[in-house]
């Protein structure tokens, strides 16, 4: 076993791996990085929204600061409420969580999301369950997801 974590070791410093810290790579989040890609805050002033899917859900933020989050597919939760840009990139969401269950929904109290969302590409939405034409295909990290107990008054974004 030591001699193959040895050897493993080797390998990894003989033969650098594409992607590793510090060879050039883009840095996803960073759109100095890869500038043919839009900001997200200025596709949202341009379009009046955008739209992303994790493969499970999706996350449409709005020019107004309405935002909107469902299941692809049949039952999971739904989000509804706004949205405001943070420092860093992030974005803030105050929402009602509903949870959709044999297409019945009932109030499951309110959620702080914290969302740091790339630089992106719009390009043809492939899902019809989604309320959108396009999708905004980038890089999304939900940074914090907590319960809270209300919402905060709306504010623009």
């Amino acid at each position: 076993m030591k001699a193959a974590f040895l050897f493993l070791a080797f390998w990894c410093l003989a033969f650098p791996c594409p992607g590793r810290a510090g060879e050039g790579l883009p840095d996803p989040l960073d759109p100095l990085d890869l500038p043919d890609l839009l900001d997200p805050l200025a596709a949202i002033g341009a379009d009046g929204s955008i739209t992303l899917a994790d493969g499970s859900a999706f996350y449409t933020f709005s020019k107004g600061g309405g935002f909107l989050s469902g299941p692809l597919r049949g039952d999971g939760r739904r989000l509804e409420g706004h949205w405001k840009a943070r420092e860093g990139g992030r974005i803030v969401v105050h929402a009602l969580c509903l949870r959709v269950e044999e297409g019945a929904s009932r109030e499951d109290g309110f959620r702080r999301i914290v969302f740091r969302i790339g630089p992106g590409r719009k390009r043809s939405f492939r899902d019809r369950m989604v309320p959108a034409i396009t999708e905004f295909d980038a890089y999304l990290e939900i940074e914090e997801l907590v319960r809270i107990p209300a919402l905060p008054a709306p504010a623009t974004p």
